[in-house]
């Protein structure tokens, strides 16, 4: 049921991304047709297409954030809530359909930024010069980090799909904390959403201090911690962080859904 859950959630949702995706690649391949064709004395139409590609660049951002906000209200505590709480689904799976194909459309919101940054960035350089450059790079890479490259990558992912789970179920979780109050709940959302947000980064700073007080400490006393140990320690505490975040807020969102649920 999960899958007729996302599969549903990802038809609603394309109406409104693929548009946009489309046009944000569009403007971008305007700005690269338009580069070489215009003069430096009249810069008039580059400026106005580059402005313009800067707003949708934007815009598909606030979208993506607008739409995952909504999607999440409108279906599970407006009135269509009635009708979706009354289909043979548990209330988690409603949470985990929504989150999956939220961090789906923001993942690939990135990726069509950056692609639509490159078609922009071979108006000024060849696709052989980006490769060249992406190539220099990695050796760089792997000759500082060495065999622990694909560990390192490995955690930044890690830490930008975490990071992106935590997040949105933060705002699941202020958007039905807020819900509980009978007046002002949106209002009472965005309060739910600061108070978890500053909780979260008072405990980060806390367990930050604690974990990584070993290496303060040999710092102080001048015996540097290799660099590339020091950034896998640091991933790997923003990985379980976010993990364990996720998990509260996971919580918070499904109990006040499964015993606290006011449609009113």
């Amino acid at each position: 049921m999960l899958g007729k859950l996302m599969k549903y959630e990802i038809k609603a949702t394309s109406r409104t991304f693929l548009p946009l995706y489309f046009v944000l690649l569009v403007s971008a391949l305007i700005n690269r047709l338009l580069g070489p064709l215009t003069q430096d004395s009249i810069r008039i139409p580059n400026i106005i297409s580059m402005s313009l590609y800067v707003i949708i660049l934007i815009g598909m951002f606030v979208m993506t954030f607008i739409v995952m906000i909504s999607r999440f209200y409108k279906n599970l505590l407006s009135d269509e809530g009635y009708l979706m709480f009354t289909l043979p689904v548990k209330t988690w799976q409603h949470i985990s359909g929504k989150l999956i194909i939220s961090v789906i459309w923001i993942t690939i919101s990135f990726i069509m930024a950056i692609a639509s940054i490159f078609i922009i960035a071979t108006r000024e350089v060849t696709l052989s010069d980006i490769s060249m450059s992406i190539k220099i790079l990695w050796e760089l890479i792997t000759e500082k980090l060495g065999p622990s490259t694909w560990t390192v990558i490995t955690q930044i992912i890690l830490a930008a799909v975490f990071t992106m789970i935590s997040s949105v179920l933060m705002i699941y979780a202020s958007i039905v904390l807020g819900h509980l109050v009978t007046r002002h709940k949106i209002l009472a959302s965005f309060g739910a959403f600061i108070i978890l947000n500053t909780i979260s980064q008072i405990l980060s700073a806390v367990a930050a201090s604690i974990m990584f007080r070993t290496d303060i400490v040999s710092l102080n006393n001048v015996e540097i911690t290799p660099a590339d140990f020091l950034f896998q320690k640091i991933m790997w505490f923003a990985i379980i962080f976010s993990a364990i975040g996720s998990v509260v807020y996971f919580v918070i969102t499904n109990i006040i859904l499964t015993k606290r649920l006011n449609l009113e």
